[in-house]
């Protein structure tokens, strides 16, 4: 966790922080919706990769996307896999939200923009990464996501 100075806040955001395969994700904690179990995404046919499924949530029909796979053996049903859905902060109503993989349970944190580090090599979902002491984690590319996801609904 990045230590916090008593007094001031300097820029910090709280933040959730996702465990995925290799790196962790960060999202707003206002852009969390809710967190449910991973079970509860229906996978889709000839889909991406990336796009593990469907969550039916809240009578919608939410996207679930992976940035890393999920591990061999481990897929949605895995004991803590969680999926988080997080609003889509374009406000398009043909895709509202989105439902994040998690491998665990997220956990809280604060983040600074002091953290934020240069990558060589960028997740195409990722807007860049954030150092959290020892942890390097994403930040998710909500339009770049958001293009992607209507994409893949325009080829089904």
């Amino acid at each position: 966790m990045i230590p916090r100075q008593e007094g001031a806040d300097h820029g910090e955001v709280r933040v959730m922080l996702l465990p995925t395969q290799g790196r962790d994700l960060l999202v707003p904690a206002s852009a969390v919706a809710e967190i449910v179990s991973a079970d509860a995404v229906q996978p889709l046919p000839d889909t991406p990769e990336w796009l593990l499924g469907e969550l039916q949530w809240r009578g919608r029909r939410v996207p679930a996307v992976a940035f890393a796979p999920p591990p061999e053996g481990q897929g949605r049903g895995r004991a803590h896999a969680r999926v988080v859905v997080c609003f889509m902060p374009a406000g398009n109503p043909a895709l509202p939200f989105v439902a994040l993989y998690s491998r665990g349970m997220p956990r809280l944190e604060r983040a600074a923009p002091d953290n934020l580090i240069t990558e060589q090599d960028p997740h195409p979902f990722a807007l860049s990464a954030l150092a959290l002491g020892e942890r390097h984690a994403w930040l998710p590319d909500f339009a770049a996501l958001e293009r992607a996801l209507l994409a893949a609904q325009a080829s089904d």
